[in-house]
């Protein structure tokens, strides 16, 4: 008994050393958290074994469930859902289209320095449905697959860093006139946006001339599609393999704000994306003040439309008896 008591004061102590404040929230303890991931932004899954993925039993008396969960790990967004089978009949399309409303996802900082030390997504699931098939209604040979689709119109991004100027007869080690800043330098809302900026290419001649140009390297790192609104939900996305996948990028999309106030000129307008990347070549005339080197908040705010699809299957299905024995796999 001793020695469990010591063991019992030990782990208290240990709690008490460590602090408080490295636990998540109670409110929040069984929830999950993510690690940083860039271009996480949205997660599209099938709830675990609805569907069940080995085999589906076919007959009177049975049933398999089907339940679908979203997570949101970036900023609120709104889309609708669509789910459906490949089994004629449309039993388990019973909502055309599932409206979508994701909160913002819930971001701890670390009290002292800031830095993320988690995040909890915020969840979304949707009914559990029930679906049952008749082997008359199931061809010889068939397999079931269950699709999820979620679409998302005008997905927001708004994404801020600095960037310094300098004039050319100063020697500053800290403020260089071309440079790369890649996503880590960038805010958390590059990180947790399906289609983010990868990098920012900088060349700035000094500041009594005042020519800046950025090259933007975007990335589609979600695992959805970019689409048009030509295109329908529950279809495929026609893509032809010479243009690719289109974003449009608004005037005033890139703006140096600040005391620099200057708005960049971008081109092309309308970004193609290939092999999920694009780039966009943006120039400015900035007039600076007159300090030998200045930094600037970079803004840069776009939308798009995004589409994701997940498929379960090809799942085996077999036929069972009334009395609900296994008969043969259709």
């Amino acid at each position: 008994m001793r020695k469990f008591a010591l063991l019992g004061v030990c782990l208290i102590l240990i709690f008490l050393i460590s602090g408080c404040t490295q636990f998540p929230i109670p409110g929040n303890f069984f929830q999950k958290q993510d690690k940083l991931s860039v271009g996480r932004g949205l997660k599209l899954s099938f709830a675990d074994n609805a569907p069940p993925t080995d085999r589906i039993l076919v007959g009177e008396n049975s049933q398999f469930l089907v339940r679908v969960t979203i997570e949101n790990y970036g900023e609120a967004v709104s889309g609708t859902l669509k789910i459906w089978d490949n089994i004629p009949g449309d039993k388990l399309e019973k909502d055309k289209s599932i409206p979508v409303d994701l909160k913002r996802a819930d971001i701890r900082h670390d009290k002292n320095t800031d830095v993320i030390r988690a995040i909890y997504p915020d969840v979304f699931h949707t009914d559990t449905y029930a679906v049952s098939y008749t082997d008359e209604e199931i061809a010889p040979g068939t397999k079931l697959n269950v699709f999820a689709e979620l679409t998302i119109p005008n997905f927001p991004a708004q994404i801020v860093t600095n960037i310094c100027l300098k004039r050319e007869q100063d020697i500053d080690p800290s403020c260089s006139n071309k440079e790369v800043i890649g996503s880590a330098q960038l805010t958390r809302q590059a990180l947790y946006v399906p289609v983010t900026v990868d990098s920012i290419e900088k060349t700035a001649t000094p500041l009594d001339k005042g020519n800046y140009f950025v090259h933007l390297n975007f990335k589609n790192l979600g695992g959805g599609s970019i689409f048009t609104e030509e295109s329908t939900a529950g279809s495929e996305v026609k893509v032809r393999k010479d243009v690719g996948e289109i974003m449009t990028i608004e005037e005033g999309a890139v703006e140096l704000t600040g005391t620099a106030g200057a708005t960049f000129t971008c081109s092309p307008t309308k970004l193609i994306f290939e092999n999920n990347a694009a780039t966009l070549d943006c120039y400015a005339t900035v007039k600076g003040p007159e300090e030998t080197s200045v930094t600037y908040p970079l803004y840069i705010g776009y939308m798009f439309n995004y589409r994701m699809r997940i498929k379960a299957g090809p799942i085996p299905l077999v036929k069972i008896s009334e009395e609900g024995t296994i008969v043969e796999d259709l």
